[in-house]
Protein backbone atom coordinates (compact mmCIF):
# COMPACT_ATOMS: atom_id res chain seq x y z
CA UNK A 1 0.00 0.00 0.00
CA UNK A 2 2.01 3.08 -1.42
CA UNK A 3 -1.02 5.60 -2.36
CA UNK A 4 -2.92 8.19 -0.99
CA UNK A 5 -5.70 6.82 1.80
CA UNK A 6 -7.90 9.10 3.31
CA UNK A 7 -10.37 9.42 6.20
CA UNK A 8 -12.81 12.22 7.15
CA UNK A 9 -11.87 13.92 9.92
CA UNK A 10 -15.12 14.82 12.79
CA UNK A 11 -14.90 18.13 11.22
CA UNK A 12 -15.54 16.75 7.62
CA UNK A 13 -11.76 17.64 6.23
CA UNK A 14 -10.13 14.50 4.10
CA UNK A 15 -7.08 13.12 5.78
CA UNK A 16 -4.31 11.13 4.34
CA UNK A 17 -3.43 9.02 6.67
CA UNK A 18 -0.61 6.88 4.78
CA UNK A 19 3.07 7.10 5.28
CA UNK A 20 4.38 6.89 1.90
CA UNK A 21 6.69 8.86 -0.98
CA UNK A 22 5.34 10.72 -4.28
CA UNK A 23 7.61 8.26 -6.57
CA UNK A 24 8.23 4.74 -6.93
CA UNK A 25 11.74 5.94 -7.64
CA UNK A 26 11.88 7.91 -4.31
CA UNK A 27 10.60 4.44 -2.53
CA UNK A 28 13.57 2.79 -3.94
CA UNK A 29 16.46 5.28 -2.91
CA UNK A 30 15.52 5.35 0.62
CA UNK A 31 18.87 3.89 2.87
CA UNK A 32 18.07 2.56 5.46
CA UNK A 33 14.37 1.51 3.90
CA UNK A 34 11.60 2.06 6.11
CA UNK A 35 9.44 0.11 3.97
CA UNK A 36 6.47 2.57 3.55
CA UNK A 37 3.53 0.50 2.22
CA UNK A 38 5.66 -2.32 0.73
CA UNK A 39 4.95 -5.99 0.48
CA UNK A 40 6.99 -7.86 1.95
CA UNK A 41 8.28 -11.49 1.38
CA UNK A 42 9.05 -14.56 0.43
CA UNK A 43 9.47 -14.23 4.43
CA UNK A 44 8.36 -11.14 6.59
CA UNK A 45 10.28 -10.51 9.79
CA UNK A 46 13.65 -12.00 10.53
CA UNK A 47 15.55 -14.99 9.65
CA UNK A 48 17.88 -14.97 12.42
CA UNK A 49 21.94 -16.37 11.24
CA UNK A 50 20.58 -16.19 7.53
CA UNK A 51 19.72 -19.66 6.98
CA UNK A 52 17.43 -22.26 7.91
CA UNK A 53 17.00 -26.05 7.09
CA UNK A 54 14.04 -27.86 5.52
CA UNK A 55 13.51 -31.15 4.90
CA UNK A 56 16.87 -32.25 5.91
CA UNK A 57 18.72 -29.52 3.84
CA UNK A 58 20.60 -25.99 4.97
CA UNK A 59 19.87 -23.03 2.43
CA UNK A 60 21.59 -19.85 2.90
CA UNK A 61 19.48 -16.45 2.99
CA UNK A 62 20.52 -13.19 1.90
CA UNK A 63 22.42 -11.11 4.68
CA UNK A 64 21.01 -7.56 4.29
CA UNK A 65 21.14 -6.75 8.52
CA UNK A 66 23.13 -7.86 11.67
CA UNK A 67 21.89 -8.11 14.60
CA UNK A 68 22.91 -9.52 18.60
CA UNK A 69 21.20 -12.60 18.91
CA UNK A 70 21.06 -15.53 21.53
CA UNK A 71 23.58 -18.45 21.35
CA UNK A 72 22.10 -21.97 20.70
CA UNK A 73 20.72 -23.75 23.29
CA UNK A 74 16.97 -24.14 24.60
CA UNK A 75 14.55 -21.81 23.82
CA UNK A 76 15.52 -18.68 26.71
CA UNK A 77 18.77 -19.73 27.23
CA UNK A 78 22.22 -18.80 26.28
CA UNK A 79 24.56 -15.63 25.77
CA UNK A 80 23.87 -12.56 23.34
CA UNK A 81 26.50 -12.80 20.71
CA UNK A 82 27.11 -9.23 18.41
CA UNK A 83 26.39 -8.94 14.96
CA UNK A 84 24.96 -11.87 13.70
CA UNK A 85 24.25 -12.28 10.08
CA UNK A 86 20.22 -12.00 9.38
CA UNK A 87 17.97 -11.96 6.48
CA UNK A 88 15.47 -9.35 7.03
CA UNK A 89 11.90 -9.04 4.96
CA UNK A 90 12.79 -11.12 2.38
CA UNK A 91 16.39 -10.14 2.02
CA UNK A 92 18.52 -7.96 -0.16
CA UNK A 93 16.30 -7.62 -3.02
CA UNK A 94 12.94 -9.31 -1.70
CA UNK A 95 9.74 -8.56 -2.83
CA UNK A 96 9.49 -5.00 -2.14
CA UNK A 97 12.13 -4.20 -4.68
CA UNK A 98 10.52 -5.60 -7.08
CA UNK A 99 8.18 -3.96 -9.70
CA UNK A 100 4.57 -6.11 -9.44
CA UNK A 101 2.28 -6.54 -12.88
CA UNK A 102 -0.76 -5.58 -11.73
CA UNK A 103 -4.38 -4.78 -13.17
CA UNK A 104 -7.90 -3.08 -12.21
CA UNK A 105 -10.63 -5.12 -11.03
CA UNK A 106 -14.16 -3.75 -11.43
CA UNK A 107 -16.69 -4.31 -8.54
CA UNK A 108 -20.30 -3.34 -8.06
CA UNK A 109 -19.84 -2.36 -4.83
CA UNK A 110 -15.91 -0.55 -5.08
CA UNK A 111 -12.43 -0.99 -6.86
CA UNK A 112 -9.76 -3.44 -6.54
CA UNK A 113 -6.25 -4.29 -7.83
CA UNK A 114 -4.46 -7.53 -8.21
CA UNK A 115 -0.33 -7.60 -8.17
CA UNK A 116 1.00 -10.68 -8.71
CA UNK A 117 5.04 -11.29 -8.70
CA UNK A 118 7.22 -14.85 -9.78
CA UNK A 119 9.84 -15.39 -7.56
CA UNK A 120 12.49 -18.12 -9.13
CA UNK A 121 14.13 -21.24 -7.30
CA UNK A 122 16.53 -19.72 -5.02
CA UNK A 123 15.98 -16.22 -5.41
CA UNK A 124 17.50 -14.57 -2.06
CA UNK A 125 18.23 -18.07 -1.23
CA UNK A 126 14.82 -19.65 -0.84
CA UNK A 127 14.01 -22.68 -3.10
CA UNK A 128 11.12 -23.03 -5.06
CA UNK A 129 9.47 -21.21 -7.73
CA UNK A 130 7.03 -18.99 -6.26
CA UNK A 131 4.04 -17.03 -7.82
CA UNK A 132 2.46 -14.56 -5.25
CA UNK A 133 -0.86 -12.67 -5.21
CA UNK A 134 -2.29 -9.83 -3.41
CA UNK A 135 -5.52 -8.27 -4.27
CA UNK A 136 -6.57 -5.02 -2.52
CA UNK A 137 -10.06 -4.29 -2.45
CA UNK A 138 -11.44 -0.29 -1.40
CA UNK A 139 -15.06 -0.69 -0.62
CA UNK A 140 -16.91 2.61 -1.11
CA UNK A 141 -19.46 2.69 1.48
CA UNK A 142 -17.69 0.69 4.36
CA UNK A 143 -14.77 3.09 4.91
CA UNK A 144 -12.35 -0.60 4.30
CA UNK A 145 -9.51 -2.01 2.88
CA UNK A 146 -9.36 -5.79 2.38
CA UNK A 147 -5.89 -6.82 1.44
CA UNK A 148 -5.78 -11.00 0.25
CA UNK A 149 -2.32 -12.31 0.16
CA UNK A 150 -1.98 -15.73 -2.20
CA UNK A 151 0.93 -17.95 -2.67
CA UNK A 152 1.64 -20.79 -4.54
CA UNK A 153 5.10 -23.02 -4.98
CA UNK A 154 6.45 -25.99 -6.54
CA UNK A 155 9.13 -26.91 -3.90
CA UNK A 156 8.98 -26.85 -0.11
CA UNK A 157 9.64 -23.17 1.04
CA UNK A 158 8.43 -20.75 3.95
CA UNK A 159 6.24 -17.80 2.69
CA UNK A 160 5.09 -15.27 5.09
CA UNK A 161 3.95 -11.99 3.31
CA UNK A 162 2.59 -8.77 5.00
CA UNK A 163 1.96 -5.22 3.91
CA UNK A 164 4.60 -2.57 5.60
CA UNK A 165 2.01 0.30 5.66
CA UNK A 166 2.56 2.66 8.26
CA UNK A 167 0.04 5.07 9.81
CA UNK A 168 -0.85 8.69 11.41
CA UNK A 169 -3.89 8.61 11.95
CA UNK A 170 -3.78 12.26 12.74
CA UNK A 171 -2.81 12.91 9.48
CA UNK A 172 0.71 11.75 7.31
CA UNK A 173 2.08 15.28 6.79
CA UNK A 174 0.23 16.71 10.65
CA UNK A 175 3.93 16.44 12.12
CA UNK A 176 1.64 15.02 14.79
CA UNK A 177 3.54 11.71 16.96
CA UNK A 178 1.84 8.66 17.38
CA UNK A 179 2.19 8.94 21.20
CA UNK A 180 -0.90 10.87 21.24
CA UNK A 181 -2.91 7.75 19.77
CA UNK A 182 -5.21 5.71 21.88
CA UNK A 183 -4.23 2.02 20.94
CA UNK A 184 -6.20 -1.33 22.04
CA UNK A 185 -4.59 -4.72 20.96
CA UNK A 186 -6.66 -7.60 20.95
CA UNK A 187 -3.95 -10.22 22.04
CA UNK A 188 -3.72 -12.16 25.28
CA UNK A 189 -0.09 -13.78 24.30
CA UNK A 190 3.26 -12.48 23.15
CA UNK A 191 6.57 -13.95 22.05
CA UNK A 192 9.33 -12.49 24.02
CA UNK A 193 12.34 -11.11 22.90
CA UNK A 194 15.97 -12.73 24.25
CA UNK A 195 16.96 -10.07 26.41
CA UNK A 196 15.02 -7.13 25.01
CA UNK A 197 16.42 -7.69 21.53
CA UNK A 198 14.31 -8.34 18.55
CA UNK A 199 14.98 -12.16 18.69
CA UNK A 200 12.18 -14.55 20.06
CA UNK A 201 13.36 -16.65 22.56
CA UNK A 202 10.85 -19.39 21.40
CA UNK A 203 8.58 -19.03 24.20
CA UNK A 204 4.67 -17.89 24.07
CA UNK A 205 3.95 -15.56 27.44
CA UNK A 206 0.98 -13.75 28.37
CA UNK A 207 0.94 -10.12 28.31
CA UNK A 208 -0.92 -10.00 31.94
CA UNK A 209 1.03 -7.81 33.88
CA UNK A 210 4.00 -6.33 31.13
CA UNK A 211 3.76 -3.50 29.08
CA UNK A 212 3.06 -5.75 26.21
CA UNK A 213 -0.68 -5.49 27.55
CA UNK A 214 -2.33 -3.06 25.67
CA UNK A 215 -6.28 -5.04 25.30
CA UNK A 216 -7.68 -2.11 26.85
CA UNK A 217 -7.13 1.62 25.37
CA UNK A 218 -4.21 3.56 25.98
CA UNK A 219 -2.14 6.30 25.49
CA UNK A 220 0.82 5.29 23.80
CA UNK A 221 2.92 7.58 25.06
CA UNK A 222 1.91 7.04 28.82
CA UNK A 223 3.66 3.56 27.59
CA UNK A 224 6.21 3.32 25.31
CA UNK A 225 9.04 4.62 27.09
CA UNK A 226 8.64 1.93 29.96
CA UNK A 227 9.23 -1.06 27.24
CA UNK A 228 11.74 -3.33 27.51
CA UNK A 229 13.49 -2.95 24.50
CA UNK A 230 17.57 -2.83 22.55
CA UNK A 231 15.94 0.31 20.64
CA UNK A 232 17.35 3.67 21.40
CA UNK A 233 14.37 5.36 22.16
CA UNK A 234 12.19 3.06 23.65
CA UNK A 235 9.22 1.71 21.38
CA UNK A 236 7.13 -1.47 20.71
CA UNK A 237 8.61 -3.65 17.71
CA UNK A 238 7.09 -7.16 19.00
CA UNK A 239 4.91 -10.17 18.01
CA UNK A 240 1.47 -10.63 19.24
CA UNK A 241 -0.52 -13.91 19.14
CA UNK A 242 -3.90 -13.44 17.39
CA UNK A 243 -6.69 -15.06 18.32
CA UNK A 244 -6.75 -17.80 15.39
CA UNK A 245 -2.53 -18.07 16.51
CA UNK A 246 -2.59 -20.20 19.57
CA UNK A 247 -2.91 -23.10 18.80
CA UNK A 248 -2.08 -21.54 15.15
CA UNK A 249 -3.56 -23.79 12.13
CA UNK A 250 -1.37 -25.04 9.38
CA UNK A 251 -0.98 -21.63 7.43
CA UNK A 252 -2.11 -23.63 4.23
CA UNK A 253 -5.24 -24.63 5.72
CA UNK A 254 -8.44 -23.23 4.73
CA UNK A 255 -8.44 -19.53 5.90
CA UNK A 256 -10.49 -18.74 9.54
CA UNK A 257 -12.62 -15.38 9.35
CA UNK A 258 -10.26 -12.52 10.30
CA UNK A 259 -10.54 -11.09 13.59
CA UNK A 260 -10.25 -7.82 15.44
CA UNK A 261 -6.21 -7.33 15.97
CA UNK A 262 -5.68 -3.79 16.82
CA UNK A 263 -7.84 -0.55 17.07
CA UNK A 264 -6.63 2.88 17.08
CA UNK A 265 -7.47 6.28 17.55
CA UNK A 266 -5.97 9.85 16.45
CA UNK A 267 -7.23 12.54 19.09
CA UNK A 268 -6.58 15.28 16.80
CA UNK A 269 -9.13 14.01 14.15
CA UNK A 270 -10.76 11.41 15.66
CA UNK A 271 -10.05 9.10 12.68
CA UNK A 272 -10.18 5.30 14.29
CA UNK A 273 -8.68 2.46 12.27
CA UNK A 274 -9.60 -1.03 13.51
CA UNK A 275 -7.26 -3.99 11.54
CA UNK A 276 -8.69 -7.30 11.73
CA UNK A 277 -6.82 -10.32 9.98
CA UNK A 278 -6.54 -14.21 9.43
CA UNK A 279 -2.77 -14.21 10.37
CA UNK A 280 -1.35 -16.55 13.30
CA UNK A 281 0.18 -12.98 14.57
CA UNK A 282 0.77 -9.74 13.90
CA UNK A 283 3.77 -7.08 14.54
CA UNK A 284 3.44 -4.28 16.46
CA UNK A 285 5.57 -1.38 15.57
CA UNK A 286 6.10 2.30 16.53
CA UNK A 287 8.13 3.70 13.96
CA UNK A 288 11.30 3.38 16.12
CA UNK A 289 13.60 3.10 13.63
CA UNK A 290 12.13 6.04 11.23
CA UNK A 291 14.91 9.59 11.82
CA UNK A 292 15.62 10.93 14.83
CA UNK A 293 16.71 14.19 15.31
CA UNK A 294 20.87 13.65 14.18
CA UNK A 295 19.43 11.33 11.22
CA UNK A 296 19.17 11.93 7.96
CA UNK A 297 15.71 13.39 6.88
CA UNK A 298 13.03 11.62 5.16
CA UNK A 299 10.62 13.55 2.73
CA UNK A 300 7.67 12.27 1.96
CA UNK A 301 4.70 12.53 0.09
CA UNK A 302 4.36 16.56 -0.25
CA UNK A 303 7.78 17.59 1.00
CA UNK A 304 5.98 15.34 4.55
CA UNK A 305 9.04 15.02 7.08
CA UNK A 306 8.74 12.02 9.17
CA UNK A 307 10.07 11.44 12.22
CA UNK A 308 10.98 8.45 15.03
CA UNK A 309 7.42 7.54 16.57
CA UNK A 310 5.77 9.79 13.56
CA UNK A 311 4.26 6.25 12.04
CA UNK A 312 2.56 2.87 13.45
CA UNK A 313 2.63 -0.45 11.59
CA UNK A 314 0.14 -3.28 12.60
CA UNK A 315 2.16 -6.52 10.06
CA UNK A 316 0.02 -9.72 10.05
CA UNK A 317 2.12 -12.68 9.59
CA UNK A 318 3.60 -16.10 10.66
CA UNK A 319 5.14 -15.97 13.81
CA UNK A 320 9.37 -14.54 13.61
CA UNK A 321 11.51 -16.99 14.13
CA UNK A 322 8.89 -19.85 12.70
CA UNK A 323 11.71 -21.45 10.80
CA UNK A 324 14.08 -21.86 14.11
CA UNK A 325 11.68 -22.79 16.76
CA UNK A 326 9.23 -26.08 15.99
CA UNK A 327 6.68 -25.13 19.30
CA UNK A 328 5.75 -22.07 16.52
CA UNK A 329 3.44 -22.65 13.64
CA UNK A 330 5.11 -24.05 10.85
CA UNK A 331 5.39 -21.20 7.61
CA UNK A 332 6.18 -24.05 5.01
CA UNK A 333 4.19 -24.17 2.11
CA UNK A 334 4.11 -27.30 0.04
CA UNK A 335 3.53 -28.15 -4.06
CA UNK A 336 -0.33 -28.32 -4.53
CA UNK A 337 -0.76 -26.23 -1.02
CA UNK A 338 -1.95 -22.36 -1.30
CA UNK A 339 -0.53 -19.78 0.89
CA UNK A 340 -3.75 -17.56 1.92
CA UNK A 341 -4.36 -15.05 4.37
CA UNK A 342 -6.53 -11.68 4.82
CA UNK A 343 -6.09 -8.38 5.99
CA UNK A 344 -8.85 -5.63 6.51
CA UNK A 345 -8.71 -1.83 7.68
CA UNK A 346 -11.93 -0.43 8.94
CA UNK A 347 -12.08 3.21 9.06
CA UNK A 348 -14.53 5.30 11.09
CA UNK A 349 -14.54 9.35 12.93
CA UNK A 350 -15.34 9.52 16.74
Amino acid sequence: MACLLCHMSRDGKPVDVALGMDTAAEYLALKPNPYFGAIIGRVSNRIVGANFTLDGVTYQTSVNDKIPAPEPGPPGSGNTKPNVDDTIHGGVTGFTHRVWSGRKLYMMDGEAAAMNIKSPDGDQGFPGNVDAWVIYKLMWNENRMEITFLATTDKATPISLTTHAYFNLDGHSSSKLITDHIVTLDADYYTPDYNNTIVPTGQVASVAGTTFDLRKPTRIGDVIDKVPSADVPTGYDINYVTRVGYPAPKITDPAPKPVPIATLTGPATGITMTVSSNAPGFEWYTGNHLPGPSDPQISGKGGAKYVRRGGFAVEPQSWPMSLKYSNFPSNIVRPGEIYEHQLIWDFSTK
